[in-house]
């Protein structure tokens, strides 16, 4: 039985795949045309009976069985129709008819008539030599094969992306990963962006508290750079300080070596009446001590000696404020200036509050002293006011004695 649909070598194209051989050349294989027209083609045609469509072939290749065997695919496209396919022509790129078939008819419909598909064309010519033939196209109209493609689509699914090859990639969530084949979700991206934000958020924090940090050391320095200026200065202060301890100490031995002659003197002044007599403050501190001297234990316990630095301004600065019996036996000032306002001395013994009031102006580098002899049995409490300029400051020594 005869084949009722077939494809032949046209005359053309036998002499032409027959010279590609003998030159080693080959045959341009470009275009493919359809026809409407039924009929069995001839191998002395050199043209389609009624072409109704041209276009370009989209592949070729040799069969996987059949070497001899050349495949030819096109495809006319979804705008292209309202015609029946009946007949089938290969066409080189002279544009000379190499193959003509017989097709199955086929109808191609356009848009225009309710349904549009693009239609596919495989043509099978069977040759001595299949390398004398060659597929020619423009790429810019060429249409793969759905075989073509799946088996492209086929290739691409068993390959996997690396840093040299192209392929699927596999996405992942980590972001500790070190993989080059692995790519990030929008979601490891966000993290690793979270993670940016709150690290440049802890670095302005820190940044921060290293400035806080510079400026509570710049000013501990400033504070101990002042330490070390007002030390100097107490260093400064501390001879005419031992000075003036000397000075309190020679003073205190000069009232014990009068003693005696105050006693006299003592017996002498007791038979006046003060408070009739007229008589100043020195009297008072003259009957004092013969009460004191009378006692026959003036100068008796345990000498004590506290002293003390203050700057302008003081009000009821404490020097002294114990528990206790005893006697206060001198006061010695001393100032880094002759510049000072009044001086005010408050000795408070067991309720008793007596105060006294030295000119600043007397007082300078230890010429301030004075002998209270106020004697206490319970509480003492001695404060001090002055004021004067922020540059200048009082030392204040005071001797008692705890019996």
């Amino acid at each position: 039985m005869a084949e009722k649909y077939y494809t032949i070598l046209t005359a053309v194209g036998k002499a032409k795949i027959a010279n590609a051989q003998v030159l080693g050349r080959k045959v341009d294989i470009t275009h493919l045309a359809v026809g409407d027209r039924q009929y069995n083609p001839s191998e002395n045609q050199t043209e389609l009976q009624s072409e109704v469509w041209r276009g370009n072939i989209s592949s070729i290749h040799t069969d996987e069985e059949n070497s001899n065997w050349i495949i030819l695919e096109a495809v006319i496209p979804a705008d292209a129709g309202g015609f029946n396919v009946r007949e089938v022509g290969v066409f080189d790129a002279e544009g000379d008819l190499i193959a003509v078939g017989k097709y199955p008819e086929t109808y191609k419909p356009i848009l225009t008539e309710g349904s549009a598909k693009d239609l596919y064309l495989r043509m099978i010519i069977e040759v001595t030599n299949a390398s004398s033939v060659q597929l020619k196209i423009d790429p810019t109209i060429a249409m793969p094969s759905r075989k073509w493609v799946e088996e492209e689509i086929g290739k691409h699914a068993n390959t996997k992306a690396s840093l040299t090859q192209v392929g699927h990639v596999q996405l992942s969530d980590a972001v500790n990963s070190t993989s080059t084949t692995e790519g990030a979700t929008p979601s490891a991206v966000k993290k690793v962006n979270d993670l940016v934000i709150a690290h440049k958020e802890k670095i302005a924090t820190n940044e921060t508290n290293i400035t806080g940090l510079t400026n509570r050391m710049n000013s501990a320095e400033d504070q101990i750079e002042q330490i070390q200026q007002n030390v100097g200065e107490e260093f400064e202060q501390l001879p005419n300080m031992v000075d003036s301890v000397k000075t309190t100490v020679e003073a205190v031995k000069k009232q014990t070596d009068l003693i005696p002659t105050i006693k006299t003197k003592a017996d002498l002044i007791g038979m006046a009446n003060p408070s009739t007599a007229g008589t100043d403050s020195l009297f008072k501190y003259l009957k004092r001590i013969e009460g004191k001297i009378e006692s026959n234990n003036i100068f008796t316990g345990t000498p004590k000696f506290v002293s003390s630095r203050h700057y302008s301004n003081s009000s009821n600065a404490t020097i002294v404020n114990i528990t206790g019996k005893g006697i206060v036996t001198s006061f010695n000032l001393a100032s880094n200036t002759s510049a000072l306002g009044e001086v005010e001395i408050t000795i408070e013994a067991d309720g008793q509050v007596e105060t006294f009031n030295i000119e600043g102006s007397s007082i300078s580098h230890g010429t301030g002293l004075f002998s209270p002899m106020i004697e206490f049995t319970n509480k003492l409490k001695i404060s001090l006011s002055f004021k004067s300029s922020t540059s200048n400051y009082l030392y204040v020594s005071a001797s008692y004695i705890l019996k």
